[in-house]
Parts: C-alpha cells; structure tokens; sequence
C-alpha cells in the first residue's frame, strides 16, 4: 500500500489539529484482528491512529484527547457502540462517526443515524470502502 496525504484534507475542527497536520481517528472494536488492520489501513492513509478494545475504553481516550473520527464496533463488552457514541457526542457533537457490525439490526441502525452516523458497515465489510468514506465525510 501506498502512503498517502488523504489524512491531512481539509480544515481544522475543534479537535485540536491545525490545518496541514494529520486527522486523528480512533478505532474501537473487541477484536484485536480488526483493530490492527483498520490502524494500519488508515495509518498508511496518513492519519494518527489510536485504538479501544471496548466503549469505556473509547469514552477514556476521547476525553483525553478529541479526534477527527471515530469508528465503532456495535457490539462490544462492557458497552455497545450504540452507547459509546452517546457518550462522545456529549463532549463532541462535530466528530464523524462510523459504525461496523455483524449483527445489525434496524433499531440499532435507526439510533446510530440518530446519533449523526451516516454509513453503517456490515461485517465482512470492503476495506477500501470504508476508508474511501471516511476520506469523502473529511472532505
């Protein structure tokens, strides 16, 4: 794979980035196998990349530090993607937001677009499609 500049289209948001520098996206999902290929995928791409094995865990970083994106796993220990992402609107209603999941459902998707979510991936999902999603919501 090629690096890229996509990670640094666009102007800055309250995130924190100055214009010109990389977008930060944070991944979040129980298995660690998704996590490391979404990372290296979007790492590649030229974003900063932090990961969250669970929703507590993604609600922890994102107060410490606000990112550009956030991409979630429905179903997680702990806490759902559903919830995760309540509680990071709460300190950021501007961040895009993805949700991915082998189990989705209509009420699960009908919140997640309720919550600003405007792409919901199923698992197995095209890679290249997703990253190409989150370049266009940077866009």
């Amino acid at each position: 794979m090629q690096k890229s500049n996509a990670g640094t289209l666009g102007a800055a948001r309250k995130s924190g980035r100055k214009a010109g520098e990389p977008f930060s996206i944070l991944i979040v999902d129980d298995q660690e196998s998704i996590r490391m290929l979404l990372a290296e995928v979007f790492q590649i791409a030229g974003f900063k990349v932090q990961e969250a094995q669970n929703g507590r865990m993604a609600i922890a970083k994102f107060s410490e530090h606000p990112f550009d994106v956030v991409l979630l796993d429905l179903r997680m220990p702990y806490m759902s993607g559903i919830e995760a992402l309540r509680e990071i609107r709460r300190m950021d209603q501007e961040v895009i937001a993805v949700m991915f999941s082998a189990y989705g459902d209509q009420a699960n998707m009908d919140e997640a677009k309720r919550l600003g979510v405007r792409r919901f991936f199923s698992k197995p999902f095209d890679i290249e499609l997703l990253k190409n999603h989150v370049l266009e919501q940077l866009q």
